[in-house]
């Protein structure tokens, strides 16, 4: 009864993050205190938060699985009050954000679009027209979340923000896992150029025309920014540059992802996401970002937290 914040991550490298971002892990549950629960937790403390950390069995994987997670974690502990869906996903570039690989996106309603909206499509394709476009409920993450959201929000803005320090912590601890891969790494195809296939796909682009490549001013610091807007989340990865772009100019979407879609309360929850690709025909041959992006949306929520009260303490 005393785990007030619930951690909802599906990947592996999320949930290593996750773990690295602890003050202090705790003694793991009894094995008979779930028996009717599937999922595996860790628990900890964070910023003076008792933190329950879920996350789906090894080769479980999808928004199924995440919706499950979810649902089990609330079942068997019902005294947590807000809940983070922390992980990676696709950035949206050229919008007035700049997005960048290893940014964070964290779901927010702006202009009055939802901060989560589910996109399913037959086909990936510009112009498809057999595309379902849905937003989520009016509904918005507890008071204790928007508020913290909101002050990490103003520290930002000041310079007060803690998050790079969080990250750097994360990196120390496995700095092989989770090391910033290089500003050189981070390529910007046209959307409508498509990926040219290696014979290995840890070759990446390889093989890719860098004319192809959209030129974009260097950035002065690898410190991750944060961008605040609406989500869209689908039940398959979208990897189409001009489907990507098309959701941008529809929703507003900063960031495309998976796991939230099948969640029916999705936004009941603050989604942060680490941008690990552009959801292009090239994201999927490298996973050359993912453990950084995992580790820079965990140094985002450990920086939330920080701004939401601690529970007093019961004798």
């Amino acid at each position: 009864d005393d785990y007030l914040v619930g951690w909802v991550c599906a990947l592996p490298v999320e949930v290593a993050a996750a773990k690295a971002t602890l003050d202090r892990i705790h003694d793991a549950l009894p094995p008979d205190s779930t028996l009717d629960d599937s999922n595996n937790y860790i628990l900890g403390s964070l910023q003076g938060h008792n933190v329950v950390l879920a996350y789906p069995h090894s080769g479980v994987y999808g928004e199924t699985s995440v919706a499950s997670v979810a649902a089990q974690l609330h079942a068997s502990f019902k005294s947590v009050r807000c809940t983070l869906l922390v992980g990676i996903g696709g950035g949206v570039p050229g919008t007035n954000e700049d997005i960048r690989l290893g940014d964070v996106v964290v779901s927010k309603s702006t202009g009055g679009r939802p901060g989560v909206t589910q996109y399913e499509a037959n086909e990936e394709r510009a112009g498809d027209q057999h595309q379902s476009i849905r937003g989520r409920a009016p509904e918005q993450p507890t008071p204790l979340l928007l508020t913290a959201m909101g002050k990490a929000e103003t520290a930002a803005i000041f310079d007060e923000s803690q998050m790079s320090r969080h990250l750097s912590e994360i990196v120390q601890k496995d700095p092989v896992i989770f090391a910033h891969p290089g500003p050189e790494q981070d390529v910007l195809f046209e959307p409508d150029y498509q990926h040219a296939t290696a014979e290995f796909a840890e070759d990446g682009c390889i093989h890719c025309n860098p004319d192809m490549i959209r030129p974009r001013q260097p950035r002065e610091t690898q410190n991750p920014r944060v961008h605040y807007g609406p989500i869209v989340s689908s039940h398959r990865p979208i990897r189409h540059g001009a489907t990507r772009d098309m959701l941008a100019h529809k929703l507003g979407a900063l960031c495309l992802e998976t796991e939230a879609s099948g969640l029916k309360d999705a936004a009941k929850y603050l989604i942060i996401r680490g941008i690990c690709d552009y959801a292009d025909s090239h994201s999927s041959s490298s996973k050359l970002w993912q453990a950084y992006a995992a580790a820079a949306a965990a140094a985002y929520a450990k920086e939330v937290l920080s701004f939401i009260p601690t529970a007093p303490k019961t004798a």
